[in-house]
């Protein structure tokens, strides 16, 4: 089992949800599920001036850094310490 966030390139912005995968014993096959809907990166930084690049820029990472803490927080929450892995990625992907 393992905790991980995916981050969704959606047309209004990046968007967030953190999953846990774990093994289906039915299926026989690894599954996943939504623990957390985060939702999209602009709602963490809404006043900013998105003409200024090197503003923009900013508000992003931190932003970035608000999402990050709160899946560490879900991820500590729903991990069994001995057999989980807990993947922090949430940097922009190119090409996705």
């Amino acid at each position: 089992m393992s905790v991980n966030i995916r981050e969704i390139n959606k047309p209004r912005g990046p968007y967030f949800q953190v999953l846990e995968n774990y093994w289906d014993p039915v299926e026989k096959k690894p599954r996943h599920r939504t623990l957390l809907t985060i939702g999209y990166l602009y709602k963490y930084f809404p006043d900013h001036d998105p003409d200024d690049p090197q503003a923009h820029a900013e508000a992003e990472k931190a932003a970035r850094k608000i999402v990050n803490d709160k899946f560490k927080e879900i991820a500590a929450k729903h991990a069994n310490p001995e057999k989980a892995t807990i993947t922090v990625d949430i940097g922009r992907k190119n090409g996705h």
